[in-house]
């Protein structure tokens, strides 16, 4: 499973071994994560819980990434074809409401799970580190409610997940505070496609000429530009939501609009268009004049080829 932050409680479902199966078959709970430590009040407290309420709860004291390996017995996964996990947090806070503030993040986290994976304790072997699941009691008291309880949200978001095969699932939301969420394949394609493109364009621009137009290089050169650029220009807008990258729409145009870079090109975007619209020789503008083909189309190129880094 990718990384990704749960709420305060989180909980996701796989695939029981042992249902239909006259087979009795523990399984081992690989967890990989971390948390801001110095975004709560004091050292926050992880309960990993399986099936019929067994599992360990263990606090975390620094902000290191850390891996607990826990053995649940067959007997205790139950008999139903799909067996619960929880991860409750005694404590969870959100980036934006904190005093200061570490970023724009609205959202609610609790733990960032870096690895989660459930597999046959017969398959895995003997590794090391491994601790049996026990049975859990009542958490503490604390300012925050019981992490047996429902989250500030209500009920926590739920998600099936099978014994590790099969396409990676997500758990509630998605990136760590202050830090770009990961892209998706569709957005880690796209921008490789680009950045080929634009790579291609770097190698043959100057190696490029023709001996059948009036100008032999800049205009060949012009012309390899533009039509990069148009194709990088299409790919890009055209791309589905979440490519090159889990951001909305939305919240990509906010995080755009930040950059000085991008309100600088669009600000010379917008005086191209405006100088070409009032122009004494709008012809003159978009095409250039002899011996100069500084018009509208190679304006735009440019600014899609410099703000095409943000993509």
């Amino acid at each position: 499973m990718e990384r990704t932050w749960t709420k305060r409680e989180a909980v996701v479902a796989f695939r029981n071994p042992n249902f239909n199966s006259d087979k009795a078959t523990d399984v081992i709970v690989y967890l990989q994560g971390d948390t801001c430590v110095k975004c709560v009040p004091r050292d926050p407290t992880l309960t990993l819980s399986v099936g019929k309420s067994v599992g360990l709860r263990f606090r975390i004291d620094g902000p290191q990434v850390l891996l607990k390996k826990i053995r649940v017995k067959a007997a205790d996964l139950g008999a139903d074809e799909w067996t619960d996990l929880r991860l409750a947090m005694d404590q969870s806070f959100v980036p934006k409401n904190l005093y200061p503030p570490l970023n724009d993040d609205a959202r609610e986290l609790g733990f960032s799970v870096h690895n989660l994976c459930v597999v046959d304790a017969a398959q895995a072997g003997s590794p090391e580190g491994v601790v049996d699941a026990v049975a859990l009691g009542p958490a503490g008291p604390g300012p925050s409610s019981s992490p047996e309880g429902p989250g500030p949200d209500g009920v926590p978001a739920r998600e099936d997940h099978s014994l590790c095969r099969g396409p990676p699932g997500r758990l509630f939301t998605q990136s760590p505070p202050g830090a770009s969420p990961p892209p998706t394949p569709a957005g880690s394609t796209l921008r490789l496609v680009c950045l080929a493109l634009l790579a291609l364009h770097l190698g043959l621009s100057p190696l490029l000429f023709s001996v059948s137009t009036h100008e032999a290089f800049e205009f060949p050169k012009l012309l390899l530009l533009i039509a990069t650029c148009a194709i990088v220009g299409t790919l890009v807008l055209s791309r589905p939501t979440g490519a090159l990258g889990t951001r909305s729409p939305a919240e990509g145009h906010r995080r755009g609009w930040r950059d000085p870079v991008v309100v600088g090109l669009a600000w010379l975007a917008v005086s191209g268009l405006v100088s070409t619209a009032s122009s004494v020789s709008v012809w003159t503008s978009l095409a250039g004049e002899e011996n100069s083909f500084a018009g509208l189309p190679t304006l735009l190129a440019y600014v899609v080829l410099f703000s095409s880094r943000a993509a």
